[in-house]
């Protein structure tokens, strides 16, 4: 079906000399793919994965990350050289999320 589209603008009041600014961020669903765009340059994708995958396998083949962050369900291991990062929980990865290197 078609995806979901959702605009969220964030910014300050307009000041002297037009010292306002504002940014808006774009967020579109569809299916299993999540997209996060900044004044319309895209920032990063998630895939949700429709199964499951095996962290340690991963984590063998690709080497350790560069950061590990704490998340609810549980860990998104980023590999910033790389470009992205997966959502973990109970050891299997649930999404991956690509990202752009500067981000």
């Amino acid at each position: 079906g078609p995806g979901n589209a959702s605009e969220y603008k964030v910014g300050s009041e307009e000041g002297e000399n037009n010292q306002g600014w504002s940014i808006s961020l774009q967020v579109m669903v569809k299916d299993n793919i999540r997209v996060v765009a900044l004044d319309g340059i895209i920032e990063l994708i998630e895939m949700v994965l429709p199964q499951t995958e095996n962290l340690n396998k991963m984590l063998t083949e690709l080497g350790s990350p560069q950061k590990i962050v704490p998340i609810l369900s549980g860990n998104i291991y980023v590999f910033k050289d790389k470009g992205f990062s997966c959502k973990e929980s109970n050891g299997n990865i649930r999404s991956y999320i690509w990202f752009e290197k500067s981000f």
